[in-house]
């Protein structure tokens, strides 16, 4: 995988802006994201996160302000921009899985071809994901007869499909155990090790581990650092 330049943001948002009609509004706010960075998006319910991550992912486009992917501008939301982008995001939503009459093994393979690969390397690609996060016992099985937890993981399969260069998470932590939710963070820590930027979001408390991730909260449409890698405030 090809990361930025030592030092220089992936992913930078500047003066960022957006307002629904009537409603909500969001910023200004500048984030920077960095390849193989782990960071947390902590707020409360309303606070912004999920609009956050949709200007990130160009799904909304910022009323004000400015998206660069590696210090270029991401084309000025033109679909050929636009779906060059979106190649490189693996995005997972609060929703569940649709299609739940699919198994994982079909689910997989259809997000593998819409990134073009072919069917011997989709057969490869996807039974190296799902033995990376231990769906192969079940990945057979309709996704409708998955639990809340597994579901969660296939998810995350999906989103892992294509090797994407930066991962967008909405509430993956969500109606999970306290177990499973260490081992869901493990799961992240590695993916984050092999050079994927990983921005999720969360409910509340950012801490999750004692202060080992870079922290990042939203209140009153205000984006601040929470804390540095190190657990200190920046």
């Amino acid at each position: 995988m090809n990361g930025a330049a030592p030092g220089l943001p992936l992913l930078e948002a500047r003066g960022v802006e957006f307002q629904y009609p009537g409603g909500f509004r969001l910023g200004p706010l500048d984030l920077r994201l960095r390849a193989g960075e782990l960071v947390c998006l902590s707020g409360e319910p309303g606070s912004g996160k999920s609009t956050l991550l949709r200007l990130l992912a160009a799904r909304l486009r910022p009323d004000v302000g400015a998206l660069l992917f590696r210090q270029e501008p991401l084309a000025d939301h033109r679909p050929a921009g636009l779906a060059a982008w979106r190649r490189r995001l693996g995005i997972m939503d609060q929703g569940g899985l649709g299609a739940l009459h699919r198994s994982t093994r079909e689910l997989v393979a259809l997000a593998l071809a819409a990134r073009g690969l072919g069917a011997r390397t989709r057969r490869r690609e996807g039974a190296r994901i799902m033995g990376e996060l231990g769906l192969l016992a079940r990945a057979d099985l309709p996704c409708g007869q998955l639990s809340t937890g597994q579901a969660r993981w296939v998810q995350l399969a999906l989103a892992l499909c294509g090797l994407p260069e930066l991962l967008l998470l909405d509430e993956p932590l969500a109606h999970l155990s306290p177990e499973h939710q260490a081992e869901f963070m493990t799961t992240l820590r590695r993916v984050a090790a092999r050079g994927t930027a990983v921005l999720f979001c969360r409910h509340g408390d950012p801490a999750l581990d004692g202060g080992s991730l870079r922290c990042l909260r939203l209140a009153g449409g205000r984006l601040t650092e929470a804390s540095a890698p190190d657990g200190g405030v920046q």
